[in-house]
């Protein structure tokens, strides 16, 4: 008994902490017998008050711990330790359930750890790769530089896999041969790693490191000193069930209808409420638990109802309205409903626009706009450009942002009878907000309701009618209906506008259109421009014509830095104060700063305030600071913005992203701040994983910047780098999109449009070979890609709906596992961009965290995200109870409308919508699996928090900090994740526990399950399959293992030399852990 050091806050007997001190060899059944002992053994103590010497009190003792050892906190202050043990390794984890469920959770997981642990998940070294890995159709097979394939064959010769004299890659017998593959071939977005610019943009800056500091400790004494935050305090504001009673906490804490903690429900989120108790008196109280029983009612019948549609579902074939409840009913009722009422609005507006035509305001108001479409630039070559049009079957136009190429080429189009015949003019944008604001401003001036002659079609909102002849739309949705209509029968015109942005989407579409132009003489392209360099463009299109559209563009000065700037950030504060100081306050004198990201901008903006209030708080109050982020909250801002005039006598500072490059046009700048820096993905297809990061800007980006100065007037740009970093260490051009992107949903298109070789596409500039294989691979997982490379039946269902092939082959095996009313709102929510979904505002920063916890799900982030979007549904898509709960309701209301249309879709494609319940989420676990069992990682047998990928077992992760998973009493084992991204260090963004077995039934024989492995051993296999074979470390005599060596067991040999020495499989009957968990009984929430 006395080896056992994972005595879980017992102290451990002095003789087995001496040095030179032997555990003996331990079995399963010691193990759990000794864990069941201490526990009970520490619950006594728990009753008698003998915990760390202290009187026994109401607080709850908060249990943390790792996979082979517990902390426990009492009180949240005071903390049992291991002799010797080292708080950075394992990090505190809060837990709220009492003391006694936290030790009986700790007693029931003893015996699942050894079960768990007996069991390992690993990749396959036998499975034989499909025939698309050597048929050379759609990639080329030999991408292997040499001295990353003598590095991937290091010490595996052996194991099948040829090499040829020259180091190529020729041929391979097993999958995991086939997937080896290094990043010599990606395109990084930067001169050299070593160029100052790069190792400068790499390190960031130390200024806004030491802002972060500084408003850490300014936080902390605020809070020092405000007595209502006190512990204190706090304590004597709750009640007998911990809850607060005094203050605007009032019912956050209590998790239920008032209920006591001990009958916390445990993992799902049942009935939350918005109202806020008032304990004055019997009465309230009575009047508050009525309604809370109301609700608690209504919630049960809700339930008892959907489970009997489910039920009735299950048994009913699956046509159009077979097996559905009145819920998804009345959601399909409502959307025709919504469709219908559209259609009066837009009836509605004709009849007002009708009515207005003779009003002395509207007239004036048309009159004005008349006027300042004739100021435009284009309007003085608007005969030459058409000509130019009506001459050549693709036409690249150039003007700078503000020219009137947008919105006033459309309309010559159609003045020209382009739109004749039932043809529709299309045009292009890479943003959807875009789209909606350029058709809005265009039925604005040709005097037509939004949604008659003109409309626009985006992701999920489509306006159009059979009367559109002008249709606004993002490259996406023209790219999806060329599945249907390569040739695009129904277009005369297609306007690709901001084609210089290179997104995927255009990229894709630029092809696809070639090959269109081919099969129609008559079809019209227009490439449009908002940069000088367009022959790259010309010569894609067979050298077609260029026409220029002469812009009033004003002379810029170009201020360069001496020498090498050390720190952008202060430079930047600097340059900017210095400018506002000196300069004259006088209209049209705005400053324009580029930054790379949103802590850039927030920390510049903030610097540059405490910097004026130093120096001059006179000036300060002259200087209007804003950031500016994204188009869209430019747009919606509803504050003096940052595309509004200036008021007299004060100056306007923009901090800005790239997306005032071209995407706004911001009036009245006359200086620009470049730091030089932009902030940008690079997929890497070794590891999986997008990297965020900085890099320098190319010579193109920098121009671009320069002329933001010389709009309205002669202007200044200063350059925070020399002129020989501009000339030497920066690309020519951006790196495009689709050459350092994952292109998952660009081969599942190309393949369903009949692009049989890959090799054969018309890229303007093709995608990495290595990023090919990589999407090909993960597309023949998901089923949509059979062995040949050809795409499959599922492939064409997965089309229907538009969004990433692993979301919508969620929405297909849910349909199968009868749980697709759920995954579709999971699915909606992802959609919607759920990052923001949480709300913190400043100064109620923990108020808001105990309403979030109320919806946290210990299993699942997915499923926290089901429990959010249900509960908003609950409460008939209130925009208050989002604000009450700190919830971003208008990601609520997007994921609202994609719901919406993904149940629509489903209806299309005749799958059944059936609702597993709310006790069946392992279901939804279950298919999440299925969907991400390629984004799998291992919990590391090292350290608790730390994860790796079973693909790249290399790369050691960690849950980000922002998961509900974080709210176990223990990681998970296994986890899948919606993706991997290193920004300051590698994080697994939305994850889920699932099953092992789940996992290896998934992955098409990628995995398989290892059992009672004796030897502990890993394998050298390549870099980006560094997965250990062998498993079931002895727990009780963990020492620190190397980071080189995936074993945690002190005895392991080193990964060279080692040879894999595998037992015979044993499939010991394991027991399955109670409440569908991995390892743990599942905790009560918050």
């Amino acid at each position: 008994m006395d080896a056992v050091p994972a005595d879980h806050g017992i102290k451990r007997p002095r003789e087995a902490n001496s040095p030179g001190h032997t555990p003996p060899f331990v079995s399963a059944n010691d193990v759990a017998a000794s864990l069941q002992e201490q526990a009970q053994r520490f619950i006594s103590q728990l009753e008698m008050g003998e915990v760390l010497e202290h009187d026994r009190d109401t607080t709850e003792a908060v249990m943390t711990g790792t996979d082979e050892s517990a902390q426990w906190a009492y009180g949240s202050e005071y903390y049992l330790r291991h002799d010797g043990e080292d708080d950075k390794e394992h990090p505190s984890r809060s837990h709220t359930a009492g003391s006694t469920a936290a030790a009986a959770a700790a007693q029931e997981s003893a015996s699942d750890a050894q079960a768990d642990k007996a069991r390992k998940v690993v990749v396959s070294l036998t499975v034989a790769p499909p025939s698309f890995f050597t048929s050379g159709n759609d990639f080329e097979t030999s991408v292997l530089s040499r001295r990353s394939a003598a590095a991937a064959n290091k010490d595996d010769d052996d194991d099948g896999g040829d090499l040829d004299r020259r180091g190529g890659f020729v041929a391979s017998r097993f999958l995991h041969e086939a997937l080896r593959t290094s990043d010599v071939d990606i395109i990084v977005p930067v001169v050299s790693h070593s160029c100052s610019l790069a190792v400068s943009a790499s390190k960031g800056s130390q200024t806004l490191a030491e802002l972060k500091r500084l408003m850490d400790r300014e936080r902390t004494n605020r809070d020092v000193m405000d007595t209502s935050k006190s512990s204190l305090t706090q304590l004597l504001q709750k009640d007998t069930y911990g809850r607060m009673v005094n203050g605007e906490e009032k019912g956050v804490a209590g998790v239920g209808s008032g209920s006591a903690p001990g009958h916390a429900h445990s993992g799902s989120v049942s009935s939350f409420t918005d109202d806020r108790r008032n304990d004055n008196g019997e009465e309230e109280e009575a009047k508050y638990l009525m309604r809370q029983l109301r609700l608690e009612q209504e919630r049960l019948a809700d339930m008892a109802r959907l489970r009997g549609a489910s039920d009735a579902s299950s048994t009913a074939p699956p046509p159009a309205a077979g097996g559905a409840n009145s819920q998804w009913g009345s959601s399909q009722e409502s959307r025709r409903q919504r469709k219908d009422e559209q259609l009066a609005r837009i009836e509605g507006r004709k009849a007002q626009m009708e009515t207005l035509a003779d009003d002395a305001d509207e007239v004036e108001r048309r009159d004005a706009m008349r006027r300042q479409r004739e100021s435009l630039p284009i309007h003085h070559c608007k005969d030459e450009l058409l000509r130019y049009i009506g001459e050549s079957a693709v036409t690249v136009v150039v003007g700078e942002t503000g020219s009137g190429k947008t919105t006033q080429l459309v309309q010559y189009l159609y003045q020209r009878g382009y739109a004749r015949h039932g043809k529709i003019i299309g045009c292009t944008q890479p943003r959807r907000l875009a789209a909606i604001g350029v058709a809005r401003r265009v039925s604005d001036e040709m005097g037509c309701a939004l949604g008659t002659t003109v409309g626009y079609s985006i992701h999920l909102d489509d306006t159009t009618t059979a009367d559109t002849r002008v249709k606004f739309m993002t490259d996406g949705v023209l790219l999806r209906e060329t599945v249907n209509d390569p040739s695009l029968d129904k277009y005369s015109v297609v306007m690709l506008d901001e084609a210089h942005e290179r997104s995927v989407d255009t990229d894709v579409l630029m092809g696809v259109l070639k090959l269109a132009l081919r099969r129609r003489g008559d079809l019209k392209l227009i490439v449009t421009s908002a940069t000088m360099d367009v022959r790259k463009f010309s010569a894609f299109f067979g050298n077609a014509p260029c026409y220029e559209i002469p812009g009033q563009t004003f002379p810029v000065k170009i201020h360069y830095s001496p020498t090498p700037v050390a720190d952008y950030v202060a430079e930047a504060v600097f340059r900017v104060c210095q400018l506002h100081l000196q300069m004259p306050l006088e209209a049209k004198h705005d400053i324009l700063v580029f930054m790379t990201g949103r802590e850039d901008v927030y920390g510049t903006c903030e610097l540059i305030r405490r910097r004026l209030a130093e120096l001059s708080p006179q000036h300060l109050s002259t200087l209007l600071i804003m950031s500016c982020l994204s188009e869209a909250a430019s747009a919606w801002s509803t504050e003096i913005g940052v595309l509004d005039a200036t008021p007299a006598g004060l100056r306007k500072v923009v901090v800005a992203t790239n997306v005032a490059e071209t995407s706004l046009t911001i009036d009245g700048v006359r200086y620009v701040v470049d730091c030089g820096f932009m902030k940008t993905n690079v997929y890497r297809p070794s590891i999986g994983m997008n990297t965020l990061q900085r890099y320098p800007t190319s010579q193109a980006q920098a121009n671009q910047r320069k002329g933001r100065a010389g709009r309205t007037t002669e202007g200044t740009c200063y350059r925070l780098y020399t002129e020989e970093q501009y000339a030497e260490e920066m690309l020519p051009n951006s790196v495009p999109e689709i050459q350092r992107s994952s292109v998952d949903s660009v081969v599942l298109l190309l393949k369903s449009i009949g692009v049989h070789r890959l090799c054969d596409f018309d890229f303007m500039d093709a995608p990495p070979a290595a990023n090919v294989r990589s999407s090909m691979f993960h597309l023949w997982v998901l089923g949509f890609l059979d062995d040949a490379g050809a795409i499959t039946e599922q492939g064409q269902q997965a089309l229907e709906f538009p969004m990433s092939p692993v979301l919508a082959k969620l929405l297909l095996e849910s349909a199968k596992m009868g749980c697709a009313l759920e995954m579709a709102r999971i699915v909606a929510m992802i959609s919607a961009d759920p990052k923001n979904l949480f709300e913190l505002p400043k100064g109620r920063e923990k108020v808001a965290q105990q309403h979030h916890s109320r919806f946290y799900s210990n299993d699942s982030d997915h499923l926290t995200l089901l429990h959010v979007f249900t509960q908003y549904l609950d409460h008939g898509r209130s925009r208050q109870w989002a604000q009450d709960h700190f919830l971003h309701s208008p990601t609520l209301a997007r994921a609202n409308d994609v719901f919406a249309q993904l149940i629509e879709k489903l209806r299309k494609v005749h799958l059944p919508i059936q609702s597993c319940g709310h006790a069946e989420t392992d279901k939804v676990r279950h298919c999440l699996a299925k969907a991400f069992a390629l984004q799998a990682a291992r919990r590391s047998d090292r350290r608790w928090t730390e994860y790796r990928p079973l693909l790249n077992a290399g790369v050691a992760c960690e849950v980000h900090p922002a998961s509900a998973v974080h709210a176990r009493s223990e990681m998970p084992p296994y986890i899948i994740y919606n993706d991997l991204l290193l920004t300051h260090k590698e994080y697994l963004v939305m994850v889920t526990a699932v099953e092992p077995e789940w996992l290896v039934e998934s992955s098409r024989g990628i995995y398989e399950m290892r059992h009672g492995v004796t030897s502990s051993s890993t394998t050298t296999a390549p870099s980006s399959f560094a997965v250990a074979v062998t498993t079931t470390p002895t727990p009780f005599t963990a020492s620190r293992a190397s980071r080189a060596s995936m074993s945690s067991s002190p005895t392991a040999p080193s990964a060279s030399g080692s040879s894999t020495k595998v037992c015979a499989e044993t499939k010991a009957p394991t027991k399955k852990p109670a409440f569908g968990m991995l390892s743990s009984k599942r905790r009560p929430n918050i």
